[in-house]
């Protein structure tokens, strides 16, 4: 539906990406300018690569909607920047083959990715009559990985229009996966699928793909010299549409002070030449006014703990202390190099591009090599989180022993800072706020401590 804000119109569009907003709010805020960038003289297969929650479902679903064929979406757009694009003919136009790989699961990723889309297309072509290949793919109970060429196909058959192609989080199962007994064999089916799909597919109008990192073509997209890769590391005309920028947000929190804020926690992911905050979280906090940590971290976080050697914990440390660090980082990541816990740029790459660090460029230096910091208040909750709970307590070692092994023990106090909020006491009586860290600290350093309480004053002494 649409919604007026102030003096402009902005649109808003349900997508699994704001499933957890159900009940706390929506996003008012015009991106559609992404669609006039895919159409407009792009390359036929268009890889962009962003960290987690920056709005790639959130773009892709719209795409889908403003392209698809099968229903009249164009009121949806009404008073939105598309309207009075270039491309705003090509609304409604094509027919949208449409996947989505972020809840595959290792061992079922065959039934499920099926399942998945024989129910897309029950829903969105009910009228088409499938071909023998098709049908036999729809009794089948496995994924045949010709299937969406052979859908591109029938679709065109039917239309008389070649189909869009769009997969959001296709490197979801890889990267969760790498380690798995069944790996080469998921590695192996997706590569076919692409393969088939993408390379000399020539029913095919585009194909879109989103996902957050960027897999070098020898692992997944072997041969495909028809790809466009759009990443983090890379300017291009993507840079602000996934993110929210520093004009989106001065309109969506009017409040310097508030802005200034939101700015410190949430704002700092450089994607090419620009520099975004992530939606998720600026959403997340406008439904409810809280600073919290909504970011999270992920599955991706315990490859880290595979890949950290002393020098890395070094470097994270001054990184933690709020010291940009000079490093290497690799933009395309290689299967063999993420087993290697010996590669240094593949580190840092994932680091950078699954959003747990941002980098600065670093001129008169070779190319690969940046500057490497947090991007805000959250990031840097979620490395002291990981750092506390992954690799001293996972490792069986007492605070004290984690105390010793920091390679700057003067940098405590910015450790103890960022993981004790003010916020998490009552400001009415700042005094807990001493209390509690000193408890924390003596009781986790091994001491034996007893509390007795004030009588009538609601406070204990230690």
């Amino acid at each position: 539906m649409n919604t007026v804000h102030g003096d402009r119109s902005y649109i808003e569009i349900s997508s699994s990406f704001f499933e957890d907003f159900v009940g706390r709010g929506a996003l008012y805020v015009d991106k559609t300018k992404f669609m006039e960038h895919v159409l407009d003289k792009t390359s036929k297969v268009m890889l962009i690569t962003r960290p987690r929650r920056m709005g790639k479902s959130l773009n892709l679903d719209t795409l889908r909607t403003f392209l698809d064929c099968t229903r009249d979406t164009r009121h949806l757009f009404k008073g939105l920047y598309i309207e009075n694009s270039t491309v705003w003919g090509e609304v409604n136009k094509y027919p949208v083959i449409y996947l989505d790989f972020k809840n595959l699961t290792a061992g079922y990723y065959k039934e499920q990715a099926k399942n998945m889309l024989v129910t897309y297309c029950e829903d969105v072509f009910p009228t088409i009559v499938w071909s023998k290949q098709v049908n036999e793919f729809f009794d089948s109970e496995i994924f045949d990985t010709e299937i969406l060429q052979y859908l591109s196909r029938d679709i065109y058959n039917h239309y008389g229009i070649k189909p869009y192609i769009i997969i959001d989080e296709y490197d979801s199962l890889f990267m969760n996966s790498i380690e798995s007994p069944g790996f080469q064999d998921f590695r192996e089916w997706l590569r076919n699928i692409l393969s088939s799909a993408l390379k000399g597919n020539r029913f095919l109008e585009k194909a879109v793909l989103t996902g957050v990192n960027r897999i070098a073509q020898e692992s997944l997209f072997s041969g495909l010299n028809n790809l466009r890769v759009y990443d983090v590391f890379t300017k291009s005309k993507f840079d602000t549409d996934f993110g929210l920028t520093e004009e989106e947000v001065i309109e969506l929190i009017p409040d310097t002070e508030e802005r200034k804020k939101v700015k410190e926690w949430y704002n700092g992911f450089r994607v090419g030449g620009c520099e975004l905050y992530n939606i998720y979280s600026v959403m997340s906090y406008l439904a409810s006014r809280k600073f919290d940590n909504y970011w999270g971290m992920s599955g991706v976080m315990l490859q880290f703990k595979k890949m950290l050697t002393p020098s890395r914990q070094e470097k994270l440390g001054g990184i933690l202390a709020g010291k940009p660090v000079l490093a290497e980082a690799e933009p395309r990541l290689i299967y063999d190099a993420l087993l290697r816990t010996g590669n240094e740029r593949t580190f840092w790459g994932l680091a950078v591009q699954t959003g747990y660090l941002s980098y600065d460029l670093a001129d008169g230096h070779e190319d690969y090599i940046y500057y490497l910091r947090l991007p805000g208040i959250e990031l840097k909750r979620v490395w002291i989180g990981f750092i506390i709970n992954e690799v001293y307590c996972s490792a069986n070692l007492t605070f004290r022993d984690a105390l010793a092994k920091l390679p700057d023990f003067d940098g405590l106090g910015e450790v103890i800072s960022g993981y004790l909020s003010y916020y998490d006491f009552d400001e009415k009586e700042p005094e807990k706020t001493y209390h509690v860290a000193v408890l924390f600290l003596l009781s986790a350093m091994g001491l034996k401590v007893t509390s007795n309480k004030e009588s009538g004053l609601g406070r204990y002494d230690i």
